[in-house]
């Protein structure tokens, strides 16, 4: 979803004139109030008045142009001008915002519309290749028996948060820096906020191994899962599955997504509806060591798929990103594309 100032040419509303209306006068400009638009975004014209003002000709509407009401009852109220219900000059209650012109929109349309079309079939591919993890591991494991439990045979971790005090643990960071909320399942690849090499010296932020796996511990997002495609570090909301020879990260990926409802259980279950790694390294897996790596090497592909897809979805987001403002802005003009 696109903001408004991403789809105005500067991307900033200019309020009206403060002026007061007059009794309509043809040698007089036409007074556009909050009064004047109607619900549907249409104009009452019945009841139009006129201002008489020297700056009036510094508020006159251009075609594009749109208008908000910003204040009372009509608050939202909106109108879309084209020139055809004459010329206006807009009211100090309205903000506008010019648009575009229509080859501009048509432009954005055409090259915006399949970049988002196809971020949504990536997205729509992964869940299916999720769906596929799912059966090949019901499959393979159904007569298998679960006779340990997570915590004996592999290690866990969870992280920290550097001190919001220190500016400088956030200073130029490189180091991504993973918050509960952004554990969607499927791999992360980059996250919101990021820190440098002198937070994680300071704080128990540690570096996580790429492809290890993450678990939401608190809150909302319990059970929450993702695997990082990269070293990162994460807060202590955290848990961090580290993969190992005899446990790769395909089967510890596929534990956190089969027994996400259960952690999510437990965690209902508990006062503060949160769980622990205690509780996560309790959890009940297999040791047939020949059934994990028959696992893993038909997950494999699977899970580079997966990643590639995300990757890609990454370049298309900052491609549509990118672009977006440059032609709103005018930066790049549609005009002078040989298209």
């Amino acid at each position: 979803m696109a903001l408004l100032k991403e789809l105005t040419i500067d991307g900033k509303g200019s309020y009206g004139i403060g002026a007061s209306a007059v009794e309509k006068r043809d040698d007089l400009y036409t007074y556009l109030r909050i009064t004047d638009i109607r619900d549907d975004g249409t104009l009452n014209l019945a009841d139009l008045k006129s201002v008489s003002d020297p700056d009036a000709p510094n508020y006159l509407l251009s075609p594009n142009d749109i208008v908000f009401a910003r204040t009372g009852a009509s608050t939202g109220r909106n109108y879309f001008y084209d020139g055809s219900d004459g010329e206006f000059v807009y009211a100090g209650f309205l903000i506008k915002f010019p648009l575009p012109s229509r080859e501009q929109q048509d432009f954005l349309v055409n090259t915006l519309v399949p970049i988002d079309a196809k971020i949504k079939l990536n997205n729509q591919i992964n869940d299916n290749l999720e769906q596929q993890l799912h059966m090949l591991y019901t499959k393979l494991f159904a007569k298998s028996t679960m006779d340990t439990v997570l915590g004996d045979v592999v290690k866990t971790t969870s992280g920290g948060t550097p001190s919001r005090k220190h500016g400088e643990y956030y200073d130029h960071g490189n180091i991504c820096w993973v918050k509960s909320k952004e554990l969607l399942g499927g791999y992360l690849l980059d996250t919101e906020e990021h820190i440098n090499e002198l937070a994680v010296s300071k704080s128990s932020a540690k570096l996580l191994p790429s492809h290890s796996v993450l678990i939401a511990m608190y809150g909302a997002t319990v059970g929450a899962y993702s695997i990082i495609s990269k070293p990162m570090t994460c807060n202590q909301a955290v848990c961090a599955l580290l993969s190992n020879e005899n446990y790769p990260y395909t089967y510890l990926f596929q534990v956190a997504c089969e027994s996400q409802q259960q952690l999510i259980n437990l965690a209902v279950g508990s006062a503060q509806q949160n769980i622990s790694q205690v509780l996560i390294k309790q959890l009940p897996i297999h040791s047939n060591k020949g059934d994990i790596q028959e696992f893993h090497s038909l997950a494999q592909p699977i899970h580079k798929r997966m990643e590639a897809l995300n990757a890609e979805n990454i370049l298309l987001t900052d491609t549509r990103d990118t672009l977006l403002p440059k032609f709103m802005s005018g930066e790049l003009d549609v005009s002078k594309l040989d298209i």
